[in-house]
This record gives C-alpha cells, sequence and structure tokens, in this order.
C-alpha cells in the first residue's frame, strides 16, 4: 500500500469517530470551530513549518497542495470539533484536559514520523513548544469566540440581568405590554394613596 494513503485513512477514523461520539447539532454547531481552529490553524502552522524547515509532511502524493497536506487539514477540523465537544467547563479539569490533548498530539506526531508521513528533526521539543501553543489559543479563542456568538458566559459565570423591574424587554406585542405598566402604575398610586 502507497504511503500516501495513510492520509485519507485516518481522516476516515477521525470522521468516524466524530458521527459515533458527537450528536449531529453540536457537530453543525462546533463546525466552525474546527474549521478555525483545526483546518486553519493547521494550514497557518505547516506553512510556517515549510518556511523555517521545521517539520514538513512527506510522502503525501496527490493528496497536497503546495506542501499542504489536504487531508491532513481535515483531521485537524474534526479533531477539534471533538475537543471541543468534550473540553470541560470547570476550571482545574479543563487544564488537565488541554494538558492530556497536547501530549496525545504528541503521541500522534510521533506516530505519523514513524509512518513516514511526517519529516522534522526533532521529536519532542518542537511538538510540545507547538502544541501547547496552538492548543493554548484554540481555547482561549473558543471560549472567548464562543461567548460572543452564543452569547453563553464565559468561564461559567451567570450573566445579571440588566433590566429594571418598571422596563422589561418582552417577546410581548407592545399594546400588551403598556397595559401590564398601566395597571401595575395604577396599583401602585392606590398603595400609596391608601391612607
Amino acid at each position: 500500500m502507497p504511503k500516501y494513503l495513510i492520509y485519507p485513512m485516518f481522516t476516515a477514523i477521525f470522521a468516524f469517530v466524530l458521527i459515533a461520539t458527537v450528536p449531529k447539532t453540536e457537530i453543525r454547531r462546533l463546525s466552525i470551530y474546527g474549521i478555525i481552529f483545526g483546518g486553519i490553524m493547521d494550514v497557518i502552522v505547516h506553512i510556517f513549518g515549510h518556511i523555517t524547515g521545521l517539520f514538513s509532511w512527506i510522502n503525501y502524493g496527490p493528496f497536497a497542495f503546495k506542501g499542504i497536506s489536504i487531508f491532513a487539514s481535515v483531521a485537524w477540523a474534526i479533531f477539534f470539533i471533538l475537543y471541543f465537544y468534550f473540553l470541560p467547563k470547570q476550571k482545574p479539569l479543563n487544564y488537565i484536559f488541554v494538558s492530556a490533548a497536547i501530549g496525545t498530539s504528541v503521541l500522534y506526531y510521533n506516530l505519523m514520523i514513524d509512518l513516514g508521513i511526517f519529516g522534522t528533526p526533532s521529536r519532542m521539543i518542537v511538538p510540545i513548544l507547538g502544541f501547547t501553543l496552538w492548543f493554548g489559543v484554540a481555547t482561549w479563542g473558543f471560549y472567548k469566540l464562543n461567548a460572543f456568538i452564543e452569547g453563553q458566559p464565559q468561564d461559567g459565570q451567570l450573566q445579571k440581568e440588566k433590566s429594571s423591574p418598571w422596563i422589561r424587554l418582552s417577546p410581548q406585542p407592545a399594546r400588551k405590554i403598556e397595559q401590564k405598566e398601566k395597571k401595575r402604575s395604577i396599583r401602585l398610586i392606590r398603595y400609596w394613596h391608601k391612607d
């Protein structure tokens, strides 16, 4: 079997794991984060590695463009969908999770070297530094972007309600709100003028 067929095989394995473990609605919701922090970041990282000569994909056959493997970027996008789906929200657990993900990625990096589809002079220092930076930026960016796009509170904090009891946002038509406010005002006036 040619070595370049390893690329579509490991991408298919990641896709199977994704479909088997993550619900369809969550895949749709997390896809944008996986594409940004997995696929696009992989392209940026490998352009940097190709220019500096620190690392590069090899034996990619017809599955690459200008030294960047197409299937590797798709696999990283799928991996980050899985990563963000299982990422805990509690502070001490998410640090442990990120550290475990960095460790597994270093093992994956060395597996790719042993399979002969990835070339690099460093087996430990470059991947540990690179994955620490990558996963740190991806996790921080996910929390910030998720809070911005979906309006969810960051770091498990509850958002305070900013509406006063006199002005409330409601999906009801304006007339009903106006009638309720009049009734409330009349009740308040009657309450204060009971004397």
